[in-house]
């Protein structure tokens, strides 16, 4: 892994917390998933590339968006909509096409995600995980 590798994923977090409307409003659900992300990855509930659309997953996410009152995104869409930022493989590939309706849908067909393979590599080491949750 290069450093510019590291950089390019570091701003693509920045990039990620801006409103998809392009209007400087603040959108913390797809970094508080990726929060979640990498703390299942530090207790090493995610051991290889395989991102699990689960009640762990589910129950981080809601503590991570608790933080910010009066926002109350729901999980699913995160979930789905984080595809559109390149380094984030939505599983089964049908699920790639329509955005999921409840978490009960994703749950039901087996739901999960990948990282790039850069990314995930990066992800697993703990001085790398607190430059992105800093990010």
């Amino acid at each position: 892994m290069t450093i510019s590798i590291l950089q390019d994923y570091i701003q693509r977090m920045k990039d990620l917390n801006r409103s998809p409307r392009g209007n400087n409003r603040y959108a913390p659900h797809k970094p508080f998933l990726l929060l979640a992300v990498i703390e299942l990855i530090k207790r090493n509930e995610i051991d290889g590339n395989r991102i699990p659309f689960s009640e762990s997953l589910i129950t981080l996410f809601k503590k991570y968006i608790s933080l910010t009152p009066g926002w109350n995104p729901t999980i699913y869409n995160p979930f789905f909509r984080l595809q559109n930022n390149g380094f984030w493989h939505l599983y089964p590939i049908a699920l790639r096409d329509s955005p999921p309706s409840s978490n009960n849908q994703l749950q039901c067909v087996g739901a999960y995600a990948q990282l790039d393979d850069d990314l995930f590599t990066i992800l697993r080491v703990s001085e790398y995980q607190e430059i992105f949750r800093q990010t």
